[in-house]
C-alpha cells in the first residue's frame, strides 16, 4: 500500500488540489489529509467540504489528521508526523508536494535531510481565490454547500443583500452557471460570480444610490432609479472583492438595462435575470433556448423585454441604455402603447 501525505489547509479544498489526488488515486493508494489552522472555518465543516469532494470519487481512499488545526504553526517537523503514522504501522510515506508541478518526496528522502516543512501564508491561503471570488475553482457541490451555509464570502455579501433578494441572486447564479457549461464556455464559475453579485446594490438606500451615481457615473444620473442598483452593485462588487474578475463587473453593470456591444457573460447575465424561475412565471422555455444557444436565447429574452416594456407603457422601463441595447439586437423595434 503506498500512503500518501498532503499538508493544507483545505479552506475550501478547491480544482487544483482534487486534481493532483486524483492524478495519485488507485486502489493500492491510501490518502492523508493533514488538515492546518484556519481562521475562516471550523474543522468539521472542512471535513464536510472534502466529504463532497470525494463522495463519488471511489479510488480515493483518505483519513483526515487535524492535530495540527487547531492552532497557527509555522513549521511542521515531517520527520517526528512521518514516525508517528509509522507507530501506527502506516508506512511507505510519499509526502506530496504542489509547486511548479505536482511531485512526490518520499519518507526515506525526507528523513535523511531531516526535514521540515515551513508554513508559509500561501500554504495557508490556498484557496484565498474562492474565498475572495477572484475565482470558484472548486466542484460546483462545494460552492453550493458554501452558498447555503453561508461561509467565506457569503458573510459580507448578506451585510448587503438578503431574504428573497439573496434567494433571487443564488437562483440567477445558479442560472448562469447552467447556461454557460450548456453552451461548452470556459470558467461557469465567473458566471456564477456574476449572477450571485449581480443585485448587491440593489438594497441601498436612496441617498446613497445618488451620492455613488454622482461620485462614480455623473454623466449617468438621470437614468430611471429602478436602473442605478446596477451601478451601485457594480461599485459594491469592486468595494468588497477588489480581486474580481473585470468582466463580472461589467455584467453586473448592464444587467438590468442591457446596452450595445455586449460580451458572452454580459448577455447571460441579463438574461438569467430576467428568466431566473424564481420570478414565479414560466420562462422555461426561455431558459432552454438560452442552454441551447446564449447569443439566440439572449435576443428570445431581450425580445420578450420589449414585450414586457410596450405593456408597461415605458413608463418603467425606458432608458438610454435599454435603447441603445434593442438598437444592436433588434431589428425595426419600436414601443407601441
Amino acid at each position: 500500500m503506498r500512503n500518501i501525505l498532503i499538508i493544507s489547509s483545505f479552506d475550501p479544498i478547491n480544482n487544483n488540489l482534487i486534481s493532483d489526488i486524483k492524478q495519485y488515486s488507485n486502489k493500492d493508494t491510501k490518502f492523508y489529509f493533514c488538515l492546518l489552522y484556519s481562521k475562516y472555518c471550523s474543522i468539521e465543516i472542512r471535513k464536510e467540504i472534502i466529504g463532497i469532494a470525494f463522495k463519488d470519487e471511489l479510488l480515493v481512499n483518505y483519513v483526515i489528521i487535524d492535530e495540527l488545526a487547531s492552532k497557527l504553526i509555522h513549521y511542521v517537523d515531517l520527520v517526528e508526523l512521518i514516525k508517528s503514522l509509522n507507530e501506527k504501522s502506516i508506512v511507505n510515506i510519499n509526502l506530496l508536494v504542489h509547486d511548479e508541478e505536482t511531485f512526490l518526496v518520499p519518507q526515506e528522502k525526507i528523513f535523511k535531510s531531516n526535514g521540515k516543512l515551513k508554513i508559509s501564508e500561501t500554504a495557508y491561503d490556498t484557496s484565498r481565490n474562492q474565498r475572495t471570488l477572484k475565482d470558484l475553482n472548486t466542484k460546483k457541490e462545494i460552492i453550493d454547500y458554501i452558498v447555503k451555509n453561508r461561509l467565506y464570502f457569503m458573510r459580507l455579501i448578506e451585510e448587503y443583500i438578503n431574504g428573497k433578494r439573496l434567494e433571487h441572486c443564488i437562483s440567477v447564479a445558479n442560472t448562469a452557471y447552467e447556461i454557460a457549461v450548456a453552451n461548452g464556455l470556459e470558467n461557469p464559475d465567473q458566471y456564477y460570480i456574476a449572477g450571485l453579485l449581480h443585485d448587491v446594490g440593489k438594497q441601498a438606500s436612496e441617498d446613497e444610490s445618488v451620492d455613488i451615481m454622482e461620485k462614480y457615473y455623473r454623466n449617468y444620473v438621470s437614468v430611471p432609479a429602478w436602473a442605478r442598483h446596477e451601478f451601485v452593485g457594480a461599485v459594491f462588487a469592486q468595494k468588497l472583492f477588489p480581486d474580481i474578475n473585470k468582466e463580472c463587473v461589467k455584467a453586473i453593470l448592464t444587467h438590468a438595462t442591457g446596452d450595445e456591444n455586449m460580451s458572452k457573460m454580459q448577455k447571460i447575465i441579463y438574461a438569467s435575470d430576467k428568466i431566473d424561475p424564481s420570478r414565479g412565471y414560466d420562462s422555461g422555455e426561455m431558459i432552454n433556448a438560452c442552454k441551447k444557444d446564449f447569443n439566440s436565447g439572449f435576443i428570445f429574452v431581450l425580445s420578450e423585454n420589449l414585450k414586457f416594456i410596450c405593456s408597461n407603457k415605458g413608463s418603467l422601463s425606458r432608458n438610454f441604455f435599454t435603447d441603445r441595447c434593442l438598437n444592436c439586437y433588434i431589428n425595426d423595434w419600436k414601443i407601441t402603447f
